[in-house]
Order: C-alpha cells, then structure tokens, then sequence
C-alpha cells in the first residue's frame, strides 16, 4: 500500500505527519473509558494492550456530508493514522459504535445499518485510494425510510501486535455521529448542498474547523 503523500498530492491535502504530539512528553496512558465490549483481552504477561492515543496515532482529519433525493443525508470521515507512532503494522482501523434511531424510537429502516441496532460494533475503515495511512468511514444518517440514526462510538487503530490505540472526545465519553453533528458541519462548510463532492479537498478539516472531532488538533 502507498503512503498518503504518493497518492493525495493531486487534492493538495497536506501529506506530511507533523511532529507534533499532542502533550509531547507523555509516556502510554490505559485506554479505561471505553464502551461495552470494546477492551482487548489481558495478555498473560500484562502488556498493555488498549492505550489512549495521546500521540496522534490516530485521529479523525476531515470530514464532509452529501445529500440527495429522498432525504438521503451521510456523512464521510476521512481518517489518519501515524504509523511511524505505532508499535507495528496496521491491523483496522475503525470506529467502535452503537447505533439506534434518534431518541430510540421510530423505524430504523435502513438494512445495512440497523442489523447491528442496540448492538457495540466495530464499524471498519476503508483506505483511501490504497493509502497506507489514510482511511474513510462512510454513515448513512437518514433518508425516507428509515428515521434518522445515531452512531455513538470511539475510534481506534489496532496493530498486529494486538495493541489498540484509542480516540476518545474532548472531556471523555463517546463521540455521536448523527444529524446534529452533520448540520454543524454543513454549516462551516457554508450550508447543505446537493452537489459538493465527498473527496478530501470538499472537507473540513478537523483540527483548523472542527475540534469536537479532533481534540488534540492533531494533522
């Protein structure tokens, strides 16, 4: 697979991790507020397997929304991981999330998606165009057939190795994908549109715009 300087130099996306880690000096942090489901299993000899990731290993970078007819309404995040700040080769990426109906109730009509209602799941990450370091998680939000869907979740990034680094909000807890967030991405991005594409170069970018999903401002 490519590095993501080799195959995103045509959408002038900036290529190049920073040297920036977020608090610099910290050493590995216990990754302890996770959801249902989502810890590693001990190893014999204690080696710390789920870790907060405090270094930037992984983080949201950019993210956008498209709609179209029948109210169809996604959302696209595009994800970066550091891997020189990892302790081997990429496993998956993906975010680990519940998803329902907005308050619960209601029609969850979507069959992809409501498969997994009520249940922790681990949503996996595509790379972008063969990157090695780029990633996109693409979520269907609402449409006419279904009432509008929540993703409440975490990211990761989990290694061969077995060890899993963790993105949690700014202040703890989960982060929600669903239309609240959308909307307030539409509206940096200069309102709702049926024609903006879904590449890169149409995103915002979380850490100069949109730091709920990038606490660490982290590129």
């Amino acid at each position: 697979m490519k590095s993501l300087a080799c195959v995103l130099a045509f959408a002038a996306v900036a290529c190049v991790p920073s040297t920036e880690d977020g608090d610099g000096n910290e050493g590995e942090v216990p990754a302890t507020d996770l959801p249902p489901g989502a810890a590693s299993v001990a190893k014999a000899d204690g080696q710390l397997l789920d870790v907060t990731a405090n270094h930037c290993e992984v983080f949201f970078d950019r993210v956008v929304t498209s709609r179209s007819s029948h109210a169809l309404l996604r959302v696209r995040l595009y994800v970066k991981t550091l891997n020189v700040r990892l302790d081997g080769e990429i496993a998956e990426v993906a975010y680990y999330a519940n998803v329902d109906t907005e308050g619960g109730a209601g029609t969850c009509g979507d069959s992809s998606a409501c498969q997994f209602r009520g249940q922790w799941h681990a949503y996996r990450a595509q790379a972008f165009v063969d990157a090695s370091d780029y990633w996109t998680l693409d979520f269907t939000l609402n449409h006419d057939f279904t009432s509008p869907l929540v993703y409440e979740g975490v990211l990761y990034v989990r290694t061969v190795t077995g060890k899993t680094y963790w993105v949690n909000p700014d202040g703890g807890g989960n982060f929600f994908v669903d239309r609240n967030m959308a909307f307030d991405v539409e509206h940096v991005l200069g309102g709702p549109s049926l024609s903006r594409g879904t590449g890169p170069e149409h995103a915002a970018v979380t850490a100069d715009i949109f730091p709920y999903l990038n606490p660490r401002r982290c590129r």
